[in-house]
């Protein structure tokens, strides 16, 4: 029979995911900065959202089975980190697109269609390879992080795996989301001959911001 403090895990965890994948879909704490009013979903966001559930989670069980205060691991800050910092690069790309006004945001452009299409999404609407791949090797780890927890590990510590395989495991998310990062660069095409007939009018670069994002 389980202790009572596996099942008060079990309830605050629960609780935990619920209310936290209600936010998510409810809200634009995953989503795009756009000008629609239904807006994307982002992948960055989502990927951050995704290990933050992961390592929240993994804290709640630990600190509630074992009574204490875990300690993060390397394994977990580094995870963390690439996430983070994966959202962060994303979130420069996007601002420095929104500032120039020769660039059609796709964000801006198309509202949601669905979740899976949002994050998959290149600039044409067409599914991605470095969005694809980006996402199954998170997934991938992140599982194999899940199931270390839940299995070997008794859910009282987090995670961690032999110098040899982290390497691996940070040097594979690494290559992935920077590969997803690289290529998020030309995801927004500039439209020059708009833009040259525009300011041939003598409109002011406000004016033809503002073209772009009603058409």
């Amino acid at each position: 029979m389980q202790e009572p403090n596996f099942w008060i895990a079990i309830l605050v965890n629960i609780a935990f995911l619920y209310f936290s994948l209600r936010l998510a879909v409810k809200t634009n704490l995953i989503k795009d900065d756009s000008i629609q009013i239904n807006k994307p979903y982002s992948y960055a966001k989502t990927q951050l959202f995704w290990w933050s559930l992961i390592i929240i989670s993994e804290f709640i069980w630990c600190s509630i089975i074992t009574v204490d205060v875990p300690k993060l691991n390397t394994l977990c800050l580094a995870l963390l980190g690439i996430s983070a910092g994966t959202t962060a690069t994303a979130s420069l790309i996007d601002n420095a697109d929104k500032n120039k006004t020769d660039v059609e945001r796709h964000q801006d452009k198309n509202e949601s269609s669905s979740f899976l299409r949002d994050i998959l999404s290149d600039e044409q609407g067409n599914y991605s390879i470095h969005r694809f791949q980006s996402l199954i090797f998170n997934l991938l780890i992140g599982v194999i992080f899940l199931s270390v927890f839940f299995g070997k590990n008794e859910m009282k510590s987090f995670p961690y795996f032999d110098d040899e395989n982290t390497k691996y495991i940070l040097g594979l998310l690494g290559i992935s989301n920077l590969g997803y990062a690289g290529l998020k660069l030309s995801e927004n095409t500039p439209r020059k001959d708009k833009v040259a007939d525009l300011e041939k009018q003598g409109k002011t670069k406000d004016e033809v911001r503002n073209a772009f994002k009603s058409s």
